[in-house]
């Protein structure tokens, strides 16, 4: 790792599997399919979608440009589809954290002093995924 002027380190340039540093000679090809093996498992398709998530926090694109490039199209699909979802669920909690604080809806959602409207959140988001996003909805249901 190098030094970049403020003091972050940065991580070498990604160019696939081959950039990879790899003491045992195995072509970079099998490195990938070893890789991609592993990624049947749910528990570790889970597991790199966490650490894809984290490092999104922590690198900018162009500290590791295109490693994602360099996963199977169906890992791709479903990562975009998770993520989709992980954006689904943030904007509606952003929805159902708010309306409670509203001062006439938590006037109304008080029982003797106790605000009742944080409890509320989980139902309200639930019915919101499934009333107006449509989510959880059978195949071939209306």
């Amino acid at each position: 790792l190098e030094k970049c002027g403020e003091g972050r380190e940065t991580l070498p340039p990604w160019n696939g599997y081959g950039s990879l540093p790899n003491r045992r000679g195995i072509p970079s090809r099998e490195l990938q399919a070893g890789f991609t093996a592993h990624l049947h498992d749910i528990r570790n398709r889970v597991f790199l979608h966490h650490l894809w998530r984290l490092a999104d926090a922590f690198l900018r694109e162009s500290d590791f440009p295109g490693w994602a490039d360099s996963l199977p199209t169906w890992i791709r699909d479903e990562y975009a589809a998770w993520m989709a979802q992980e954006s689904l669920d943030a904007k509606g909690m952003a929805v159902v954290d708010g309306w409670h604080a509203i001062p006439e809806a938590d006037l109304a959602l008080r029982y003797r002093g106790i605000p009742l409207g944080p409890g509320l959140q989980y139902e309200q988001l639930r019915r919101m995924l499934t009333v107006v996003f449509g989510c959880f909805r059978q195949q071939g249901s209306a």
